[in-house]
């Protein structure tokens, strides 16, 4: 939701940003590990590279989840949420300090 948010916002004044944004996409399609986990990879850059990556942490809790049936520990959880809860705070304020602007600008 807050990605959508800082998303509207830019690409609003941004038009040629969207291009880039799949490029993003792909490459984060490429380097989140969802069919291997991050112990395949072992020590090294390989690694660094995906734990740097924001969706493999979401990805490894749900797989401990899902397959090893364990839940997430109660900080990684309350960090998830409240990191969340920040962003979508502030992408909405963002969003409607920007709002007025948009009818212009399309």
């Amino acid at each position: 939701l807050w990605v959508s948010f800082f998303l509207s916002c830019v690409f609003i004044f941004l038009q040629d940003l969207q291009h880039f944004y799949q490029v993003f996409l792909r490459i984060l399609l490429f380097v989140t590990p969802i069919v291997y986990g991050v112990d395949f990879l072992g020590d090294g850059l390989a690694r660094d590279l995906v734990t740097l990556n924001p969706l493999a942490a979401l990805i490894e809790s749900s797989r401990d989840l899902i397959i090893d049936a364990t839940l997430p520990s109660l900080p990684q959880a309350s960090l998830w949420v409240l990191f969340h809860g920040v962003m979508i705070l502030i992408g909405l304020s963002l969003f409607r300090f920007l709002e007025p602007a948009f009818a212009e600008k399309v």
